[in-house]
């Protein structure tokens, strides 16, 4: 496994809920994560504790929508996107994505962020959430690369959550 990156095993939506409450404290304006996966892995449940995590509402909804969604926390704004929708990179320029990755006081975690892969730095939190089982609960596999300079975070993780082998 090559360093700053981590594969766990999050048995129940619990877990990913635990997980993004685990994370949070260590983020910080400036960083970016992008969350893939397919459809119902769990990026909005992740993003959303993430967010209530560092002092956000109660209420997190969707993106998918509007696009952007702001949040302010104690030290710095966040930025929930899902860029599901978008079809070109023009898009990003129109809604303000470029200013919103690189503002450095602002957390900006990016649903379905494939569209604007090429504008993020390439030292960056990457998560990526995956299936692995219906039942009796939805399993995920989530696989995390981290930023040289948070690569701590890995024991961290791993004497929170079960660390998995990666199938794929």
């Amino acid at each position: 496994m090559k360093p700053g990156h981590v594969t766990i095993m999050l048995e129940t939506p619990e877990a990913t809920q635990a997980f993004g409450r685990l994370l949070a404290p260590y983020l910080k304006g400036g960083d970016i994560i992008s969350l893939q996966g397919d459809l119902g892995t769990g990026k909005t449940t992740l993003a959303r504790h993430i967010i209530q995590s560092l002092g956000g509402p109660d209420h997190i909804p969707s993106p998918t929508y509007n696009l952007v969604h702001i949040y302010e926390a104690a030290d710095f704004d966040i930025w929930h996107a899902d860029l599901y929708r978008l079809k070109s990179t023009d898009d990003i320029n129109e809604i303000g994505l470029m200013d919103m990755v690189s503002d450095p006081s602002a957390l900006c975690l990016i649903e379905w962020p494939d569209i604007m892969m090429d504008f993020f730095p390439q030292d960056h939190f990457k998560i990526n959430l995956r299936s692995v089982r219906e039942s009796p609960e939805l399993s995920r596999e989530l696989s995390l690369s981290l930023p040289k300079d948070r690569s701590a975070l890995i024991n961290i993780i791993k004497a929170h959550f079960p660390t998995h082998q990666s199938t794929s």
